[in-house]
């Protein structure tokens, strides 16, 4: 199995995170909205601009509203769901959970129609240029992660989703993108996802590093 580059993930993330800084100052991402087309459009024009990369738009257009999810829901939600009596009248609804500040410590991210993120294809394994289609999603996830990450987060699977070539930069697309953002209620925050890909890095860094102490304990004893 080939083993995570941390320092190649940590790279992509901090690169995020900069973008982030720059095109969302009031952090925007972390409040609940529908300007999912916005941050993806921005961060195309970032990810051009800085990488010199052809970036892509991921689309999810439905979540598979299972029995389990739907009675999860009812009973976390009880006031978005109040009058929903049938899963089916939710079918298309996309649906993930984050983090919560409630007694059950889950919350739900709800979008209709569509969500979509940007999504690059870059090498993150050690010594290999072998790539991974990483989505860089700011409303659902903190860090970048992996296509299947994402489309698990979204309780969905590839059926439903799609990958398109991102719009290029026009004046009307950048008036656009800002109104929607400008139009987003800062006082609606919400709790992010870690990614599992940056979890995983760092699990493999820190056994990296315990792997060289203990040669170098060695070395020592001997």
């Amino acid at each position: 199995m080939d083993k995570l580059d941390y320092e190649k993930i940590s790279v992509y993330a901090q690169k995020f995170n900069e973008w982030k800084k720059e095109f969302f100052p009031k952090q925007e991402y972390a409040c609940r909205n529908e300007a999912c087309s916005a941050f993806a459009y921005t961060l195309s024009q970032a990810a051009r601009r800085d990488l010199g990369m052809e970036p892509q738009n991921i689309w999810c257009y439905k979540s598979n509203m299972s029995e389990d999810l739907f009675s999860e829901m009812k009973n976390n939600a009880p006031e978005a769901l109040k009058g929903v009596s049938d899963k089916s009248k939710l079918s298309g609804l996309i649906v993930a959970r984050v983090p919560g500040n409630n007694a059950s410590g889950i919350d739900y991210l709800m979008w209709r129609e569509h969500h979509v993120a940007m999504c690059l294809d870059l090498p993150i394994y050690q010594n290999s240029q072998k790539t991974e289609r990483l989505v860089f999603d700011p409303v659902l996830f903190s860090e970048p992660v992996r296509e299947k990450d994402w489309i698990l987060a979204l309780n969905t699977n590839q059926e439903y989703t799609q990958v398109t070539q991102a719009e290029k930069e026009s004046k009307e697309l950048n008036l656009k993108a800002r109104l929607m953002l400008k139009n987003i209620n800062l006082d609606r925050p919400v709790n992010l996802l870690k990614s599992p890909l940056m979890i995983l890095a760092n699990r493999e860094r820190r056994q990296q590093t315990s792997q060289v102490s203990q040669r170098i304990s060695s070395s020592k004893e001997k």
